[in-house]
């Protein structure tokens, strides 16, 4: 929720500092302070994706959208954000995954000749529920 408000609330623990207030008129953001609300604003598509991926049946085109807007993660982890959500979408039809843990341990010990790293896709992502 903190980086969701980003710039909204400075000094925490100091009342004095707050850049949140309430004029009367029902607004909670100051006035003086839009930046950060303009920024907020600008990921509308991104909440529209994770809106679509929860209440539509479209599941691959989900997938590839939010892939694409998670890849610029610096983990490089956009396989297993994208797997655990949809393992919160449907626990029966989907799972989560470390894609470097079974790409490198799992699948070799179990002589499963199938790559993850690097690999986000939703063709790939089916394929591995497959083999399991």
């Amino acid at each position: 929720m903190r980086q969701l408000l980003g710039g909204f609330i400075r000094g925490e623990n100091n009342d004095a500092e707050r850049k949140v207030c309430h004029d009367g008129a029902g607004l909670l953001v100051d006035y003086r302070h839009h930046d950060a609300f303009d920024e907020t604003i600008a990921d509308h598509d991104k909440e529209q994706e994770l809106w679509n991926l929860y209440r539509t049946n479209q599941d691959d085109a989900s997938f590839t959208h939010l892939s694409k807007w998670i890849d610029g993660e610096p983990d490089k982890m956009a396989y297993d954000i994208m797997a655990y959500l949809m393992f919160i979408k449907d626990d029966r039809q989907y799972l989560p995954v470390s894609s470097w843990i079974f790409s490198e341990q799992i699948f070799p010990y179990l002589r499963i000749s199938f790559r993850m790293d690097g690999q986000c896709s939703w063709e790939n992502y089916r394929q591995y529920i497959s083999v399991l």
